[in-house]
């Protein structure tokens, strides 16, 4: 087996060293792409973030909304109770005055 001359074991340096080189470019290009997708799903998720947000304000303000509404018909409903109680005692006191009228 030969021995390699100094020429020949520099051309194959400076091929190693070429292909490395490409390589790393291919791997700078890599990390480019890479980072400028990381840039777009950052963004996405900051809109994605605002958006929840905005929702999250909306319910809330559609729940206290609602809870006042419930809060009136409940007090509604409620107002309507001592009327009903002064009809069936007025009828009752009614009945009872018409008993002893008709007594006597």
């Amino acid at each position: 087996m030969t021995r390699k001359t100094d020429g020949e074991k520099i051309d194959e340096l400076e091929k190693l060293v070429a292909r490395i080189l490409k390589q790393l470019e291919t791997v700078e290009k890599t990390l480019d792409s890479l980072n400028d997708a990381r840039k777009e799903t950052v963004q996405r998720l900051n809109d994605l973030q605002r958006e929840s947000e905005k929702r999250i304000v909306v319910l809330q303000e559609q729940t206290s909304k609602l809870e006042a509404t419930q809060e009136r018909a409940g007090t509604r409903a409620w107002s309507v109770v001592p009327n009903i109680v002064g009809a069936v005692v007025s009828g009752i006191l009614a009945a009872i005055v018409a008993y002893f009228v008709a007594r006597r």
